[in-house]
């Protein structure tokens, strides 16, 4: 029983440095979406936390660090979301078809998503960039049964990902796809006949909603509130086509 206390109290301590770290995302997150990425400083994100300087060094260097870690954040919380979409479609065409749209529609309802990517860059060597990890097993599936070309899965994964990424960034700039025709394109490129690629990027994907409580819904909140301020959050949201 003694030897399992330090285990115990490491276990807590770890939990609680875990609780500390998503504190100071979170207040990122709503202190950059409503004031901007350039106008935001380290006191005002341990202002709003109400934690120490101290704290915000013990688990970030500096503000550019806060944002590739509130970025990941956001990822893994937009990954769960469009795992949620493709569930039970079980053609990998159609799923890779569905998972896509429903990428691009998140990041133009929410697009401090797509900002933050833009900001701290494409994150391709992550498991969780973006699309990446949604787009493997779905591509693995694919090739596994003759349905895409065969080829390395994460080379596929890889260049599925890198296109809806660059795309979102594109919408995160203000600049419109036609998402269908990007669709197609990537199905395509896991060799689907142009016919058929073309009418499955055309099909509606299911609407999905963030949980209210979790750091999209939170941070587009923030952003909507103070959206026209001075100094405020600066990106719209662009349309689908």
């Amino acid at each position: 029983m003694t030897g399992a206390r330090p285990d115990h109290r490491q276990a807590v301590a770890a939990q609680r440095r875990e609780r500390m770290r998503f504190r100071l995302i979170r207040s990122g997150l709503l202190v950059i979406a409503a004031k901007g990425f350039e106008a935001t400083v380290i006191d005002d994100v341990i202002r709003h936390a109400a934690v120490s300087r101290g704290s915000f060094y013990n688990h970030f260097p500096d503000i550019p660090a806060l944002m590739v870690a509130a970025r990941d954040a956001l990822v893994d919380e937009f990954l769960l979301l469009t795992l949620s979409a493709v569930a039970g479609v079980t053609d990998p065409a159609a799923a890779c078809a569905i998972g896509v749209r429903v990428a691009f529609k998140v990041s133009a309802d929410y697009p401090l998503l797509a900002l933050f990517s833009a900001r701290t860059g494409v994150n391709v060597a992550r498991g969780g960039n973006l699309v990446r990890e949604l787009m493997a097993p779905i591509v693995a599936l694919g090739i596994r049964t003759g349905r895409f070309h065969p080829m390395p899965v994460s080379l596929a994964a890889d260049c599925v990902a890198a296109t809806v990424a660059m795309t979102m960034q594109r919408q995160a700039a203000g600049e419109v796809d036609d998402v269908s025709v990007v669709i197609a394109a990537v199905l395509r490129l896991l060799n689907i006949p142009a016919d058929e690629a073309e009418a499955l990027a055309l099909r509606p994907a299911p609407a999905v909603m963030p949980d209210p409580s979790g750091l999209i819904a939170q941070s587009d909140l923030a952003r909507r509130d103070l959206e026209g301020a001075p100094g405020g959050y600066s990106g719209r949201p662009t349309a689908l086509r």
